[in-house]
């Protein structure tokens, strides 16, 4: 769980100290300010497990995906591949 504290930008209200134990992981941000933002992006990318991740790669997050994403990999031509494409499209897969 990520704790996000906006309006960085103002006054403390509250101390921080007075949260709950479990709110450990505490990011302040200002979204007037646009500060903090990339902070809070890496600690999502940190707690998803997506530090590394590659936007130009391919993600099967179903079993279903994954299925499709092999066959199309495994096509044995570019007819099969856009047979199979047609399959997901139409629903049949």
């Amino acid at each position: 769980m990520i704790t996000v504290l906006n309006k960085s930008d103002l006054p403390s209200r509250f101390d921080i100290r007075r949260l709950p134990k479990t709110l450990s992981n505490i990011i302040k941000i200002s979204a007037k300010e646009e500060t903090g933002i990339e902070d809070l992006k890496q600690k999502i990318r940190q707690t998803s497990g997506a530090v590394d991740f590659d936007l130009h790669q391919s993600v099967c997050f179903t079993s279903r995906q994954e299925n499709l994403l092999g066959q199309l990999t495994n096509a044995q031509s570019k007819q099969q591949a856009v047979s199979t494409i047609g399959d997901l499209l139409n629903g049949q897969v």
